[in-house]
């Protein structure tokens, strides 16, 4: 059985945990660790964007966005950066970095495949398919079956695609299989 947040709680902790998962029990743990933050609020999913969190606001209304996030904090972001964040919280809690998504640390705990699609399914776009397989520095080899099943993954808010993105990796041990969602 996967323990959940507090369970896990110094660094030496974090390090023995995820040498103890296997990486599909490592995507299931943060997959639930994803839908516990927007469950209470800590993370609000937002398309079109990788990861950000608003640090203050001044008078005039305008919001201030710090270059690196504490796991600890609010943030708002995609499926990619939501996994980011709670990987972080959950197995070796760093700052992470706002610029670009780091999808070679997330693919400890997913497969290529499963971070292309859940991102794909996430922005209704197929363009990152290519994206990953970039970062991966090979070609991802999905169908185009499979590529029309992210795309057209849910309906609804951000929230609700993402909590969907979330159940399917958890349903499906630790992969995203969203041609199965789309035909049942």
């Amino acid at each position: 059985m996967i323990r959940m947040l507090g369970d896990i709680d110094t660094s030496a902790d974090k390090k023995l945990r995820f040498k103890q998962l296997t990486k599909r029990q490592r995507a299931v743990a943060v997959a639930r660790d994803v839908l516990e933050q927007i469950r209470i609020k800590q993370f609000k999913p937002m398309t079109g964007t990788y990861l950000r969190q608003v640090t203050n606001f001044c008078p005039s209304g305008v919001m201030y966005y710090s270059t690196t996030v504490d796991t600890s904090d609010k943030c708002e972001g995609c499926a990619i950066g939501a996994s980011m964040v709670s990987f972080s919280r959950l197995f070796n809690n760093i700052r992470l970095r706002l610029r670009q998504p780091s999808r070679r640390a997330l693919s400890r705990a997913f497969s290529w495949r499963t971070i292309a699609l859940m991102e794909c399914a996430f922005e209704g776009k197929s363009k990152f398919i290519k994206e990953a397989g970039y970062d991966s520095g090979t070609s991802i080899r999905v169908s185009e079956q499979e590529i029309k099943a992210a795309v057209t993954f849910g309906e609804g808010s951000s929230k609700e695609r993402l909590c969907g993105i979330m159940r399917n990796i958890i349903d499906h041990d630790g992969e995203f299989q969203p041609a199965e969602a789309c035909s049942v």
